[in-house]
């Protein structure tokens, strides 16, 4: 009585043991690129593997990419005020973000770590952009550029919800 007792026991924690692990959905932010991959990797010994969006670009049928990033370590995406769209000479809308004063801070320490290196701007769990961290940006202003009209309708409705109010 106790020797099946003790098999299915032993069966239940193997089989929840090996499990597979879903990682959580990443906040709204600003990641450093630790690696990236053309097909997804079946697991990565540091950081968190998420796909690379290609809705906000102007190749939405590119090719598929998946980018490994610290989750540890990001500049959360809150905003002191709504983001605003902006039309360019050439007709395309960028967008223009200014960060809280916390979240501000921790951009200028981040991207002062981290110049010449390439970061992700991750919203709801996807990498939407990615860009090379050229200077520091201590004014915690930022922008978005080279969205088609409907990524940019499509990040501005997005972003609404990341602003702090006060």
């Amino acid at each position: 009585m106790i020797m099946p007792l003790f098999s299915t026991i032993l069966a239940s924690l193997l089989l929840w043991s090996s499990a597979p692990t879903v990682n959580p959905v990443l906040p709204d932010g600003i990641y450093l690129v630790m690696e990236t991959y053309d097909t997804k990797p079946a697991g990565v010994a540091v950081g968190q593997v998420i796909s690379y969006s290609h809705d906000f670009l102007d190749d939405p049928e590119g090719e598929a990419l998946f980018i490994c990033v610290n989750p540890a370590d990001y500049v959360p995406l809150n905003l002191s005020t709504a983001p605003e769209g902006v039309v360019q000479a050439d007709k395309r809308i960028h967008l223009l973000l200014s960060l809280e004063s916390a979240s501000a801070k921790r951009l200028a320490e981040f991207t002062t770590r981290n110049v010449n290196q390439e970061v992700v701007i991750v919203i709801n769990g996807e990498a939407v952009t990615m860009h090379k961290i050229r200077t520091p940006i201590t004014e915690g202003k930022l922008q978005i550029t080279r969205c088609t009209d409907h990524a940019c309708e499509k990040l501005l409705i997005a972003l609404k919800d990341n602003v702090i109010q006060k």
